[in-house]
C-alpha cells in the first residue's frame, strides 16, 4: 500500500494526468453504437457520385419522372407526397440515380423548397420555369407536364434526324473507303506475286490507278486520312455550339451550322411559347433559358434581351441583333406582329408550325445526304471492278509478251 501512494504523490508531483480505463459496461456501450452504425451502414443503398447520378437520370429516368409526375397531378396527391412515394419505389427497384434525384428532392421539399427550387441541380431551366407556373397556381400540372413532354419528343426527333445526317453517310463512306484499300492492296499484292518478273510501272490507266491506291493503303497515309476527317468532323461538331461572332452568323446559312440553327431555333422557340403563354415576361424567359445555353445560343438571346431592356420590342430586338434568331422568316413575324394583342397565344401555333417544318426539312437533308453517300459509295464500288479487270487485262497482255506469245 506505501508503495501505491507513493506512486500516486509521484505522478501527482510530476504534473501527469492519470487516464482511467473505461469500465466494461461502457466498452460494450460503444460497441453496440459501433454496431448500429454498421447495421445503418449497410442498410443503406448504394449511391453514385452526385455528378454521375445527374448523367444517369438525364439519361434515362427525367421522361419518366414527367410522366409520373403527371400520375401524381391527376390523382390530386400533394407533390411531397407524391415525391416520398417515388422516392420508396425507386428505392426497391434498385433505381439508384432516380432514388437519389427523388430524395435529393424530397429533402429539399422537407426543408421548405418549392419544388420548382428543389429540382434545380436535375432538370433544365425551362423546364422548372414551366413548372414554377404550374405549382404557383398559374396553369394545371398536367398541361405543364405534357407540354413538356411535347417538347422533349420534338427536340429527340430533329436530333435523331441530325445524327442520322451525319452517321449513316459517315459510316457508308468509311466503309467504302476500308473496301477500296483493302481490294486494292491485297489484290494488287497477290496479282504480282503470281506473275513474276511484272512491276508495277508496267500498268496504265484504271489498273495504274489501282496500283497507285494500293501503294497508299500499304503506308501511313491509309491512316492519317480517315484520321484527318475524324478530326475535322469533331472540329465541326464542336463549333455548332461553341463557335460565335460575326464570321459565325455567316456561316449560319451553310449546312451544317445552318441546320444545327434550324434546330436550335425551333426547339428554343417552342420553349419561349410555352413559357410565354405561363405569364412569365419575355426578360426573364431570355434571361432564364440564357443561363445554361450553349456560347452560341447564350450570344443571341442575351443580345436580343439586352435591347428589349432598351425598349425594343420583341421582334425588333431579334430583328436588330442581326443574327437571323431564330430564323429570318421567324425573326421577320415577330417584328411585324409581335406588339399585337393576343400574339402571345398565337405564339404557340406559330412555333408548332415551325416545328413540324424544321424536323421535316432535317429529315429532308438526312434523306438527300444519305443518297449522295449511297450514290458515292456505289461509284468506288464500279471503280474497284472496273480497275481490278483492267488489271487482270493487261497483266495478261504484259505475260504474254514477256513470253513471246504477243
Amino acid at each position: 500500500m506505501s508503495f501505491l501512494r507513493s506512486a500516486e504523490k509521484a505522478q501527482e508531483n510530476s504534473g501527469l494526468i492519470r487516464i482511467d480505463l473505461p469500465d466494461d459496461g461502457a466498452t460494450n456501450d460503444s460497441r453496440r453504437m459501433g454496431k448500429a452504425k454498421k447495421e445503418r451502414r449497410d442498410r443503406e443503398p448504394f449511391r453514385w457520385p452526385m455528378p454521375v447520378a445527374r448523367f444517369f437520370f438525364g439519361m434515362s429516368y427525367r421522361r419518366k419522372f414527367y410522366q409520373r409526375l403527371r400520375i401524381i397531378s391527376v390523382a390530386s396527391v400533394p407533390l411531397k407526397e407524391g415525391v416520398e412515394e417515388l422516392r420508396k419505389q425507386a428505392m426497391e427497384s434498385g433505381q439508384t440515380a432516380f432514388m437519389q434525384m427523388l430524395d435529393d428532392v424530397y429533402q429539399k421539399m422537407v426543408r421548405g423548397a418549392l419544388f420548382s427550387d428543389a429540382i434545380a441541380d436535375w432538370c433544365p431551366s425551362v423546364d422548372r420555369l414551366l413548372l414554377a407556373s404550374s405549382t404557383g397556381g398559374n396553369r394545371s400540372m398536367t398541361t405543364v407536364v405534357d407540354q413538356i413532354l411535347h417538347l422533349q419528343d420534338g427536340v429527340a426527333e430533329m436530333k435523331g434526324s441530325l445524327l442520322s445526317v451525319l452517321t449513316e453517310p459517315t459510316m457508308i463512306l468509311l466503309g467504302t473507303y476500308g473496301l477500296i484499300l483493302w481490294m486494292s492492296s491485297s489484290f494488287m499484292t497477290k496479282l504480282l506475286a503470281a506473275a513474276p518478273g511484272v512491276t508495277p510501272a508496267m500498268f496504265t490507266g484504271p489498273a495504274q490507278q489501282m496500283v497507285a491506291v494500293g501503294r497508299f493503303a500499304s503506308g501511313v497515309g491509309a491512316f492519317a486520312l480517315p484520321m484527318g476527317i475524324l478530326a475535322f468532323f469533331l472540329l465541326i461538331r464542336w463549333s455548332m455550339p461553341n463557335w460565335k461572332g460575326r464570321v459565325r452568323t455567316w456561316f449560319d446559312n451553310i449546312p451544317p451550322w445552318s441546320v444545327y440553327r434550324s434546330i436550335q431555333g425551333a426547339s428554343w422557340m417552342q420553349s419561349f411559347a410555352a413559357m410565354a403563354q405561363s405569364g412569365i415576361t419575355y426578360e426573364d424567359i431570355l434571361q432564364e433559358t440564357s443561363n445554361r445555353a450553349s456560347p452560341w445560343l447564350r450570344e443571341r438571346l442575351l443580345a436580343a434581351r439586352e435591347r428589349l431592356m432598351s425598349g425594343s420590342s420583341l421582334g425588333e430586338a431579334f430583328w436588330a441583333t442581326g443574327y437571323q434568331f431564330p430564323s429570318k422568316g421567324i425573326a421577320a413575324d415577330l417584328k411585324a406582329f409581335g406588339s399585337r394583342t393576343g400574339f402571345d397565344q398565337a405564339l404557340g401555333s406559330l412555333a408548332d408550325e415551325w416545328f413540324s417544318g424544321t424536323v421535316k426539312s432535317v429529315k429532308g437533308a438526312s434523306f438527300f445526304v444519305g443518297l449522295f453517300s449511297m450514290l458515292a459509295s456505289t461509284l468506288a464500288i464500279l471503280w474497284v471492278f472496273t480497275s481490278s479487270n483492267a488489271m487482270i487485262n493487261q497483266l495478261t497482255q504484259i505475260m504474254r509478251n514477256l513470253h513471246g506469245g504477243g
